[in-house]
């Protein structure tokens, strides 16, 4: 199932560093459960009780409470003891629970659906993909095959007495804050849909939150997250192409609001103002010269674009594919110089179909870098969150509401207590 990329940044998940700070003793319970919280899932390696009071400046007291709390509400598990060098008895490091709530992420492609469910450790519950000619079906077609496939891992996932948290809709297209599909270069059928009313009202979506957000805003969720836990880079430019183009800021294992405005939508990004028209209305798009259905023309073949012919047609020297292939790197570093620049930044990731062309572009992309910013050399790689990037980062940021307000979950679990 190829995977296309979003033009929004409709979802931007709250920056977290795992130092937040209790705001003692005058601070609300639920802010010091949601510090609590944050520091048990981004320890490295997982702290006790009493790390946890030494990195938030909480009482031991109050930590050891809220962490009661925490365990009755079946959000974190105590790990095997582990002996201490000190006099006293073993500390018990803490993790996030495994398999009591599971946030569902759900991707919405031109050829299919995606479904996956992660846990708070990370853990995959279930997946599924369900092939469907989103792009050209009906619309009540596609929303049927968005309730089987979730159903299927609700299912799966549920039955071993794990519930939903949340859910999150990865879309190719430009949504508004109410989840509304106001453009899409790949789904254009799915132009003027409410995706929240559309769902449940099809009994698609169970009764838990639901986001809609740019499918690749939630790549660069879900690379933000695995590079932290690979102790790469934290701030990069992230780029998912594939049908259409987008881009994000990630900073701090974060993504970021887009200062520079238009990375969002970065296939639409100019690059030569008497370039090729496009059919926003412009000329000389991105999207034009790098996107697929570009590449495929470029290189000479007929038909509906096929990503994974064109990789072969590149492994196997073909030269136009080769040159259009450069041509593309070169008009994507062009698109990216101006934020690099002004952002300071000297990381790109590459995502999607994009991933898989890093070792044909990057000579090029490093050349227009270097004409354009000077001589300090700009990282070029691939994603590490590999083909399921966009269901990932979705499912991801499905669980953020748990992890920002965790005193929901402990008030619809019944544990008021402090």
């Amino acid at each position: 199932m190829q995977e296309h990329a979003g033009a929004s940044t409709l979802v931007t998940p709250t920056p977290s560093t795992g130092t937040a700070r209790g705001a003692q003793p005058s601070a609300v319970r639920a802010h010091n459960l949601h510090v609590v919280l944050d520091c048990i899932v981004h320890a490295e390696p997982p702290a006790s009780r009493a790390e946890i009071a030494a990195l938030t400046g909480l009482g031991k007291g109050t930590v050891t409470a809220l962490v009661d709390t925490l365990l009755r509400a079946r959000l974190i598990r105590e790990l095997a003891p582990v002996a201490s060098t000190a006099v006293g008895r073993p500390s018990v490091p803490l993790a996030p629970a495994r398999a009591t709530y599971v946030g569902l992420g759900i991707e919405l492609a031109p050829d299919g659906v995606s479904v996956r469910a992660i846990d708070l450790a990370g853990g995959l519950i279930a997946h599924t993909t369900l092939d469907l000619d989103l792009a050209g079906s009906a619309i009540s077609g596609g929303i049927e095959t968005i309730r089987q496939a979730v159903t299927q891992v609700v299912d799966v996932s549920t039955e071993d007495g794990a519930l939903v948290a949340g859910a999150c809709v990865a879309v190719p297209a430009v949504v508004d804050e109410k989840g509304q599909i106001l453009r899409s270069d790949s789904l254009r059928r799915w132009e003027g849909i409410s995706l929240p009313a559309a769902l449940r009202s099809a009994d698609a979506i169970g009764d838990y939150p639901l986001h809609v957000g740019a499918s690749a805003s939630l790549a660069a969720t879900a690379e933000a997250a695995l590079a932290r836990s690979e102790h790469q880079p934290e701030q990069f430019i992230h780029v998912y192409g594939g049908l259409s183009i987008g881009a994000s800021i990630v900073g701090d294992a974060s993504v970021r609001p887009d200062v520079y405005g238009g990375l969002r939508e970065l296939g639409h990004i100019s690059i030569d103002p008497r370039g090729r028209p496009c059919p926003c209305g412009r000329r000389g798009c991105l999207r034009q010269y790098a996107s697929l259905p570009a590449l495929w023309s470029a290189a000479g073949q007929r038909g509906e674009p096929d990503g994974s012919v064109l990789l072969s047609l590149l492994e196997s020297g073909h030269r136009a594919t080769h040159h259009a292939v450069d041509d593309a790197g070169r008009a994507i570093a062009r698109a990216l110089a101006a934020p690099l620049g002004l952002l300071g930044l000297r990381e790109v990731v590459l995502d999607g179909w994009f991933a898989h062309i890093v070792p044909f572009v990057r000579d090029g992309m490093r050349h227009e870098f270097a004409e354009l910013l000077g001589a300090d050399p700009i990282l070029i790689r691939g994603s590490l969150s590999g083909r399921w990037s966009v269901v990932i980062g979705a499912a991801q940021f499905a669980l953020n509401d748990v992890f920002q307000d965790p005193g929901r979950i402990i008030s619809d679990s019944g544990d008021e207590g402090s």
